[in-house]
């Protein structure tokens, strides 16, 4: 790995963690999901994800995952926010490299086809892949930390919630990513050509 990739890592997990909600207070408080908060702190995930690839995409949503440990009341949300993290920046990359592999030479399609393609497989990624998980592994992750397992109806009911959430986060997330991501490459000229 060069010394621009380590500075980028270095650079994108500062900024997550310095947009992790529970740190900068920025959070925008769910109606219908009781504890569920719109963050900003993925935005910089997606852009390095963008701008230098799955290495450093990957990294930085490490770091900025691991980083809620200190600043989140309940240890539980850590892994599956990390997951859920690295899982959308999966379905965006998949995105983005789909795309660039049906466009010859470097003419990607516009920028607005490009944002609705990451973010539809973004979310499809997300939604999708964390239901599974929250219905299988869930009841016990959350019953272990509230002392008591969730029941099956109870844990059911709140797979529609979780995906609104999910499906609403991003977005806003993966689309100010891009555009972070593309403002970036092209003036500072650094990184994949957006």
């Amino acid at each position: 790995m060069d010394a621009k990739k380590i500075a980028a890592i270095i650079i994108f997990s500062a900024l997550t963690i310095s947009l992790n909600p529970y740190l900068s207070r920025m959070m925008i408080p769910t109606f219908y999901f009781g504890a569920a908060n719109y963050t900003f702190m993925e935005i910089p995930i997606i852009a390095s994800l963008l701008i230098f690839g799955p290495l450093v995409g990957v990294s930085v949503g490490l770091l900025g995952g691991l980083s809620l440990i200190f600043y989140f009341p309940s240890f539980y949300n850590v892994p599956l926010t990390t997951l859920a993290i690295i899982v959308t920046e999966l379905g965006v990359f998949s995105a983005y490299r789909l795309v660039k592999r049906k466009v010859t030479g470097d003419n990607l399609p516009s920028w607005g086809k490009m944002i609705i393609y990451t973010t539809s497989l973004g979310i499809l990624f997300r939604v999708g892949i964390m239901e599974i998980v929250h219905f299988l592994f869930g009841r016990y992750l959350i019953g272990y930390f509230i002392g008591t397992n969730l029941s099956d109806p109870l844990l059911i009911s709140l797979i529609p919630l979780w995906a609104i959430f999910y499906g609403t986060e991003m977005l806003y997330t993966i689309p100010m990513g891009y555009y972070i991501a593309r403002l970036v490459s092209r003036n500072l000229k650094i990184g994949n050509r957006l």
